[in-house]
């Protein structure tokens, strides 16, 4: 049996919306030149019941995501630390960056996921099952301010 979804106008990022709430809702790293950049998150889950959620960056060996797989119970938040590494040379263009990151949802209703682990999850579920829902955010880039920060 085909378990493809049929194609309609971007009805999952509406559903994905009404699992998790990510703050802020962009991802901006404000760069200077031989420092990390950071963009700390708040997940929420606004599901009913618990979720997973997994994030995964277009370039891994340039980004280190803290609490990057984890599970929230109904109305949890956590903390989620994005870093980006740090840049001997800063791009001529900002707007270029084509850096992504993805962030996936699983519910955790289904009976064969209630008692699994974090890693066990991820394991189990399948990219194309009925309640796995993802969406792709695009890195932004602005450099910060020049002020030297104090040490």
């Amino acid at each position: 049996m085909n378990r493809r979804r049929p194609p309609t106008k971007h009805p999952v990022f509406a559903i994905m919306d009404d699992l998790l709430r990510i703050e802020p809702k962009e991802f901006l790293f404000s760069i200077r030149r031989g420092e990390r950049a950071a963009v700390h998150c708040t997940f929420t889950n606004l599901h009913d019941g618990p979720i997973s959620y997994k994030v995964r960056t277009s370039h891994p060996l340039s980004y280190c995501v803290q609490l990057n797989k984890d599970i929230l119970q109904k109305g949890e938040s956590k903390a989620v630390l994005i870093q980006q590494e740090a840049k001997e040379t800063l791009p001529e263009d900002l707007s270029a960056c084509r850096d992504r990151l993805q962030i996936i949802v699983v519910k955790l209703d289904r009976p064969e996921l209630q008692d699994l682990d974090i890693e066990s999850i991820w394991e189990t579920v399948k990219m194309d099952d009925d309640d796995v829902f993802q969406k792709k955010y695009t890195v932004r880039l602005q450099l910060a301010d020049a002020t030297p920060r104090p040490v």
